[in-house]
């Protein structure tokens, strides 16, 4: 330490660093703290524009993949309306085609015999069945479509924390 101070001295002898440039070296090296506080205060000023940085790449990535999902949620949403369309559309076809199947075999009923007559039942227990699919098919569709809801107000609370 006392190498330092005469370097620290010689140097202002010969004008190579200024009087107050030669305490500022001297305190830093007996640890007096009196150049310390301006280290400090860079380190603060760095480390807040570190911060401010941080904070403007989050905000807009959350922007962004926001945006993201702004785009593809009504994509989602018409795609899913169309196959519970379709899907309904098809059983409903399907509960037509039984529908007449069983009407026709209600006209000849008089000429059935007693075991073909079981058929017909059958025929409307499984038409019922059918009905009961559907309505538990949309029911769980609702289902899911809560749960995404759900979800995506989830992220996005998560988010705003």
């Amino acid at each position: 330490m006392k190498e330092e101070k005469i370097t620290i001295l010689n140097m202002l002898q010969e004008g190579r660093i200024t009087v107050d440039e030669a305490l500022k070296l001297l305190d830093a090296i007996q640890g007096t703290g009196r150049g310390l506080p301006e280290t400090e205060k860079a380190i603060d000023e760095k480390l807040t524009r570190f911060t401010q940085s941080v904070d403007g790449f989050t905000k807009d990535f959350v922007s962004k993949i926001e945006g993201a999902f702004k785009d593809v949620e009504p994509k989602l949403k018409k795609a899913s309306k169309k196959v519970v369309e379709k899907t309904a559309g098809a059983i409903d076809q399907v509960s037509k085609s039984l529908n007449e199947t069983l009407d026709n075999l209600k006209k000849y009923e008089d000429e059935c015999v007693e075991d073909e007559c079981d058929l017909e039942e059958d025929i409307e227990q499984t038409i019922n069945e059918l009905r009961e699919n559907k309505k538990e098919y949309k029911k769980e569709e609702k289902k899911e479509e809560a749960k995404k809801d759900n979800k995506k107000e989830d992220k996005k609370d998560d988010r705003e924390n």
